[in-house]
């Protein structure tokens, strides 16, 4: 009898750990819902086409050191 209470104390742990590890992992999941506003995609549009044109002009003027 004793044997048995060991198990079910053991599943019962085991199953608090998993709902445990469970409801942290949803709680995680609700950060990864939102949405990139618009004001923001754009902004990271222009920085990236003003990257895009200090490279190309970087490059163009090592073309001109070139020989």
């Amino acid at each position: 009898m004793a044997e048995k209470n060991n198990d079910l104390w053991l599943k019962v742990l085991i199953g608090f750990i998993f709902s445990l590890l469970l409801l942290i992992a949803t709680m995680g999941a609700k950060g990864l819902d939102k949405k990139v506003d618009k004001d923001v995609f754009d902004k990271c549009e222009k920085y990236q086409n003003k990257q895009y044109t200090d490279i190309k002009d970087s490059l163009k003027r090592i073309e001109n050191k070139l020989p």
